[in-house]
C-alpha cells in the first residue's frame, strides 16, 4: 500500500473495514454500510466516506454510483494490507468513543471466534498487553462485557465466560424474537442481494451433501451465523444493530455447549434457505414470517431438549 496523508480518523475507519474483511465478517462483494462504520467507530459519516474513497483508490473497495461501496478483495489480501506501517501507530484510543468501549467491542469480537482466548480465565494484564492499553482500561472493558452477561468475575482471579442455563437461553430466544424480525424490517432496503444469493447457493450446496453431520463444525457455524450477520450489518437502526451485536455475542460466547441446539443442522439450513428465497423474491412479509418461525422452532427445540434431559435425569435418579 502506498504512503498516505489520510487523517487518523480516516485510517481508523479504513482499518476497521479491513479487519472485518480479514476476519470474514465482510466477504467479497459484500456491501459496506456507511452508518454501520460511523456507529462502530463513533465518527460522523464524513470520515467513513473519506476512508472508502481512500480504500477505493487502493482497489480495496468498489464505489458504485447510487449503490454504495462493495468489498473487492478477500481475507488474505486484507490481512496483508493491515501489516502496512500506516496502521501500525493506530491504537484503540484513536476512536472518538471511550477507549474501554472500543476494547470491549474488539474483545467481544475475538471471543466469538474459535481458538481466540480459548479456555481458562481472562486476566486484565493479558488483555491490556494484547490490546496495548492500560490495565484500568482493560478492567473497564471486562466490566462492560460482564454487564452484557458475556463474562463474569472470579474474585481475585480474573474473568470467565458466563454460561447460560437453559431458562436463560429460552429468555434469550424470547428477546431475540423481538429484535431480529424488527431488524430485518429496518435492514430490508439495505440487504445486499448479491450476498444473499451467494449465501443461498452455499446453503443449498450444504443441504445437497449426503452427510451434513460430517461437514466441519467451523463451516456449519460460519454458514449458520452468516444470514444473521447479514441482517445485523444491513440494519439501518443503530440501536437495533448494537443490540443484535450483543445478542449474537452472547450466543457464541455465553451459551453452554449443551444448549447449542445440536441435531438440528439440516432443519436450520432449510429454514435459512426459505428466508433467503423470500429475500431474493422481494417478499418482505414472507421473509419476516419465515425468520420468526425459524427462531420459534429453534427455541421450541431447546425447550424440548430440556424436558427430555430433565426426564432422563429423574429416571436415572429413580
Amino acid at each position: 500500500m502506498q504512503k498516505t496523508n489520510a487523517s487518523p480518523l480516516e485510517l481508523l475507519v479504513a482499518k476497521a473495514i479491513l479487519l472485518d474483511v480479514a476476519e470474514c465478517r465482510l466477504p467479497a462483494e459484500a456491501r459496506i454500510g456507511e452508518s454501520d462504520y460511523a456507529g462502530k467507530c463513533a465518527v460522523s459519516r464524513t470520515p467513513v466516506r473519506q476512508a472508502l474513497r481512500w480504500l477505493h483508490e487502493r482497489r480495496v473497495v468498489d464505489l458504485r454510483p447510487n449503490q454504495g461501496a462493495y468489498v473487492r478483495i478477500d481475507s488474505i489480501r486484507a490481512r496483508a494490507l493491515l501489516r502496512d506501517r500506516c496502521f501500525k501507530k493506530l491504537s484503540v484510543q484513536a476512536s472518538a468513543e471511550p477507549g474501554f468501549v472500543t476494547v470491549a467491542h474488539r474483545l467481544r469480537g475475538q471471543l466469538t471466534r474459535p481458538g481466540e482466548w480459548s479456555g481458562g480465565l481472562l486476566k486484565d494484564s493479558e488483555v491490556a498487553r494484547r490490546m496495548n492499553v492500560s490495565r484500568t482500561t482493560a478492567n473497564r472493558a471486562l466490566s462492560l462485557l460482564a454487564k452484557e452477561n458475556v463474562l463474569e468475575a472470579v474474585p481475585r482471579r480474573g474473568w470467565q465466560r458466563a454460561f447460560f442455563t437453559v431458562d436463560e437461553f429460552l429468555h434469550w430466544y424470547d428477546y431475540r424474537l423481538l429484535l431480529e424480525p424488527a431488524a430485518l424490517e429496518s435492514a430490508w432496503a439495505n440487504l445486499p442481494r448479491g450476498e444473499a444469493a451467494k449465501l443461498l447457493e452455499d446453503t443449498q450446496a450444504l443441504l445437497n451433501g449426503r452427510q451434513l453431520e460430517k461437514v466441519p463444525s467451523t463451516r456449519r457455524v460460519a454458514l449458520d451465523t452468516a444470514l444473521h450477520l447479514m441482517i445485523q450489518r444491513a440494519c439501518a437502526n443503530p440501536f437495533l444493530r448494537r443490540s443484535l451485536e450483543q445478542v449474537e455475542a452472547q450466543r457464541l460466547i455465553s451459551v453452554s455447549p449443551s444448549w447449542q441446539v445440536p441435531h438440528r443442522a439440516r432443519k436450520t439450513f432449510q429454514e435459512h434457505a426459505a428466508i433467503l428465497r423470500h429475500v431474493l423474491a422481494g417478499d418482505r412479509r414472507a421473509a419476516g414470517a419465515a425468520l420468526k418461525a425459524h427462531l420459534e422452532n429453534a427455541r421450541d427445540h431447546v425447550a424440548r431438549m430440556a424436558r427430555e434431559q430433565n426426564l432422563q435425569r429423574l429416571g436415572n435418579e429413580g
